[in-house]
């Protein structure tokens, strides 16, 4: 079974790697 620590660093990890992606999108627009 998963414990509460692992599932939130699968989601904070999921939210770095969305932010990052971001940041890349708005790097190769500008």
């Amino acid at each position: 079974m998963f414990s509460d620590q692992d599932v939130t660093d699968v989601i904070a990890g999921g939210l770095r790697a969305d932010i990052l992606e971001q940041l890349v999108d708005l790097l190769i627009l500008s």
